[in-house]
Formats: structure tokens, sequence, C-alpha cells
């Protein structure tokens, strides 16, 4: 474990408004913790500054308590949960030592302690806590970044990098250019270790394209999109691992004070996407039979998807950013069954497409009922990082007899009553539902003339090797109920 300050950077070219503005202390520890480096000139007085950042792909939400260090008393501020890739906002504290407890929240709601650490705050100083690695060995690394007061006049921001890129931890050059320049034109901003925080530098407000090489290298390995930098203020980007689909092995968080955070993935990285087949065959729809080939932008001599049964999912296929048509047809007779469905798929997205048949009965001028059907496709995003001790249930309602159901997930020592994880989603739509490793009973409830309906129950284990899933709802004539409750997951092969 090294502790150490961060070097300074120089700072060149004629889009730079001034050079480095100060020295940032670095503090990088593990969970057995490190005293805080601090300049001889510290103001003890006055407020300081923490903040929390989730850096773990597969850490739930994470929750940091700050307490009075010498009050065993004080229970302590928490703040809100922190999902991986964001940022809790700065909270300021009078200069003291604090306890931070870090965190997360079990199936009841209670929240499970994995880290303490007694830290002192200074005068205009923040504390960056980032959390690193996996949530199984982690790594809480402690940043010391001084608050600058920038002049609102001179439209100028300041800007941190660090490196978070983990799967292959080496050195990184960053670059900067203006959005409307090239690589060809970008300036090496620096070059930076696993785990280092750059020095403070500042640029004029703008937009900007960022680019990361390996060091000493001039092959771009990451280009963002346009990032807008258009506060006076203090902004941290993050180089993590990319999760998603795309190419390239980077993206990048934009942090700011407030909480939150966005990620930049690389400029024009292909998505992936697979279909799943939810279309009931139907008596006005004689050309399905039960199966579909799938074309992209047109129908031609061959499909990307053959015969996609009902009730299985496509393989996925990565495919560039863009927008397409989807078509289908009937596998044996290549009759048409519907066409020009959109489905965008923006950079690094992993997308699925629930393919779907609608009915509808109205009455017509005559006051006779006219059935028609239609086919419908609802476009989700997957998830694209697993958790350990938390998942992402993505929930799809296929049922049309209702204007919405009620999801329970129902703990052992709980009743649907008093179930605390639920939620509601109307026909054709899709909802999402955070749930803690344990085993629940799961029930899909219809509600008619004031009368609930249980369509459809399973039990539902989640342990460390889980996965996020979907958990789809769709008629079944063959099922007592009428209705099946079908879980799979949401990232394909």
């Amino acid at each position: 474990m090294v502790c150490k300050k961060a070097e300074q950077q120089p700072v060149t070219g004629p889009w730079h408004r001034w050079g480095s503005v100060g020295v940032v202390g670095l503090l990088a520890l593990g969970l057995s913790g490190c005293d805080a480096l601090s300049s001889d000139d510290d103001d003890e007085d006055g407020s300081g500054y923490v903040q929390f950042y989730n850096g773990s792909a597969n850490a739930p939400s994470l929750y940091l308590t700050v307490s009075d260090a010498s009050d065993e008393d004080d229970d302590g501020s928490t703040f809100s949960g922190v999902a991986f890739g964001k940022v809790s906002s700065a909270v300021s504290f009078d200069s003291d030592d604090y306890l931070l407890d870090l965190g997360w929240k079990d199936a009841d709601g209670d929240l499970e302690s994995f880290y303490e650490q007694t830290v002192g705050l200074s005068n205009d100083k923040l504390k960056l806590m980032v959390l690193a690695e996996s949530i199984q060995t982690p790594q809480l690394l402690e940043y010391t970044i001084n608050i600058e007061d920038l002049d609102d006049d001179e439209d100028i921001f300041s800007l941190h990098l660090l490196n978070l890129a983990q799967n292959d931890p080496q050195p990184l050059d960053i670059y900067l250019s203006l959005s409307n320049e090239t690589f060809n034109e970008a300036e090496l901003v620096g070059q930076y270790g696993y785990q280092e925080l750059s020095s403070e530098q500042a640029y004029d407000n703008d937009d900007y394209t960022l680019y990361i090489t390996a060091a000493g290298s001039e092959q771009v390995l990451y280009q963002s999109d346009e990032i807008s930098f258009n506060f006076t203020s203090q902004y941290i980007v993050v180089v993590r691992d990319n999760t998603g689909p795309g190419g390239s092995p980077y993206m990048v968080d934009k942090l700011l004070r407030g909480s939150g955070g966005t990620a930049y993935a690389h400029l024009d990285s292909d998505a992936s996407y697979r279909v799943y087949n939810a279309i009931n065959q139907h008596s006005l729809l004689p050309q399905y039979q039960g199966s579909v080939n799938v074309y992209l932008d047109g129908i031609d001599a061959s499909p990307e998807i053959s015969a996609l049964q009902e009730g299985q999912f496509s393989q996925a296929f990565a495919m560039a950013s863009g927008d397409y048509s989807l078509d289908f047809t009937n596998p044996s007779s290549d009759e048409v069954v519907s066409q020009n469905h959109l489905m965008t798929l923006n950079s690094n997205e992993d997308r699925t497409v629930f393919v779907f048949l609608k009915e509808e009965t109205e009455e017509d001028d005559d006051g006779e009922e006219e059935t028609t059907v239609a086919i419908n496709t609802l476009v989700v995003d997957n998830s694209t990082v697993d958790s350990v001790y938390a998942h992402q249930i993505n929930v799809v309602n296929m049922v049309d007899d209702y204007d919405s159901l009620k999801f329970y997930f129902v703990l052992s020592d709980e009743t649907i009553d008093s179930a605390s994880n639920a939620l509601s989603n109307s026909y054709a739509s899709n909802s999402t539902i955070s749930l803690y490793n344990n085993t629940y009973s799961v029930y899909a409830i219809g509600t008619e003339d004031s009368t609930d309906y249980i369509l459809g129950s399973l039990e539902l284990t989640l342990d460390e090797t889980s996965v996020d899933s979907f958990l789809i709802v769709e008629e079944d004539a063959n099922a007592s109920s009428g209705y099946q409750l079908t879980v799979a997951p949401q990232q394909g092969d």
C-alpha cells in the first residue's frame, strides 16, 4: 500500500486557459486503512467534504454513513444508495475526524456494513472515497482534492482524471481535443497508472472529445462522443472498464459534486440485440403458425434469425449502432407476418426485442363488435453488469386481459400484503426491481371488479451465482390459470 501525492502535469495549447491550479493529495489504500496526507498549512477550522463513487462493477447500490468519530452514540448521516458508475453528492461536515461506514442493504432493508475507517476532514478539501475491484475483494481508495473557487467570469472548469480500468491495469495516455477537432489536433493531458488521480488542470468551458491510448502509443483505444464541460466547476472523469458489448475496453464517467454521473461509451461502438417471440397464434393471423423468420432492413434471401419459435429467445447479434427495420415472415411460405418495426441500437447498448400480438375489439358504426389483431414490438434495454449480492429483475408484461398487473416478491416471513418488494406495470411494458440474495415467492396478480386473481407464481432463489434476469408473464392456454411466468437471463449467448 502506497500513499503519495499526484504529480503535476504540464498544460499547454491555445485552448487551455491556464495551467495546473494546485497539487492534489492522493491516498490509495486497501481495507486495512492509511493515514491521510495533508499539507502543513491545512486549516483545521471550517468545513470539508465527503463524496463516494462506486467503481465496483459487481457491487449493489452502496450506502456511505458518516458519523462523529468521538461519539459512539452518533448514528450519523447516511448517503443515498450509489449504483455502479455513479457518485453521491459532495456533503459538507465541520473539519474533524469522522467514522465512515460503507455497506449495502439486505433483503430486509437493513444495512450490512463491510468497511469502517476513520477519516479526517479538513477545511476546503474534498475526500473522494472510491470503491474499486470486485465487491468480494474490495479496495477502498481515498483521494484528497483541494476545493477551488473558480471565477464564473473566467468561463473555465477544472479537471481531474482517474484511471480505474482494472481488466488490463496499465498506464494510459489521455488526450483532449475540442469536439470539432480530431486526434491529430488533440493534446496529451497526461499519463496515468492504475488507480492514479491526476493533478488539477483547467480549461475553457466548451465541448471536448477525450481519447485513450496505451502509454506511449498513438493507436486510439477509446474516443468519446462530445463531452460538454459547461459549468464553472470542478469535474472528475473516471476511466473504467467497458461493461457493454462494444469493442473498446474502456468507458468514462463524468462526475460533478452533485450526485449521479454521466457515462460515455466509445464513439460508434457496436451494440447487441436479440429477439423474443411472444406471438400467440390467432385465427385472424393465419400466416403465423408458431414461428417466424426475422429480417433486418428488408426481406432478402437469408433471414438474420430463422424459425424463431414462440416462447424462445434468439441468440445475440453484434451490430453497428444505428436504426434498423425488423420484418417477420412465415418460415415455410415466406408470407409476411409484419413489417417495418423500428429497432434503434445506440453505441454499446444491449437490447432485447419482444415481438407480440395485440388484439383489439371495438364497435363499428352499426354497433357490431369488430376484432382486429396487430403485431407489435417492445424494445428493452438489457443489464450489462451482474452484481454479486443484488440482481436486477426486469418484469415484462405480455398480458392484455388487465390494464395492469401487480408483481410481488415475497420473503419467507412475509405475505403478499406485507411484501416489501413489489411493482406494477401495464400491458406491453417493462419495469425493473433490484432484489438482494434470498428466496422469494413471486406472484403475478390481476385485479377485476375489486377481486384479485393469481395469474401465476413461482419460487425465485437468488445467490452470488445468479444473473440479472427477465420475468416474463404471458398467456398460456395449456396452463391451469391461462397464464405462465418465465425467468430468463437478460444477457444473451
